[in-house]
């Protein structure tokens, strides 16, 4: 803030409230500078929490990748392969063809 701007409000408060000059001048500049770090302090959390956000849309991309791919060969292997469609996590187990 200028230093005309805190002066002039420095101004309207003691001129309102009675207060000394001195006194005004020093409840606005502690007032600004409590404002300022508020700001500063929400600014960095509203960082914090984008950051969290973007890495876990990322972190749900690549899960959902993983789950297409996975699903895409099952449905090729089954579809190339005339198998029934299994859908289970491990080894392959003995796969005997559609008749």
């Amino acid at each position: 803030m200028a230093d005309s701007d805190r002066s002039y409000l420095a101004t309207l408060v003691a001129q309102r409230t009675g207060l000394p000059q001195a006194e005004a001048e020093r409840r606005v500049n502690e007032t600004i500078s409590e404002a300022t770090r508020a700001t500063r302090e929400a600014a960095d959390k509203a960082r914090r929490a984008a950051v969290l956000g973007g890495l876990v849309t990322a972190i749900s991309l690549l899960v959902s990748l993983a789950a297409a791919w996975w699903a895409a060969q099952k449905g090729g292997n089954h579809r190339d392969n005339r198998l029934p469609a299994r859908f289970t996590f491990g080894p392959p187990a003995a796969r005997r063809p559609i008749p």
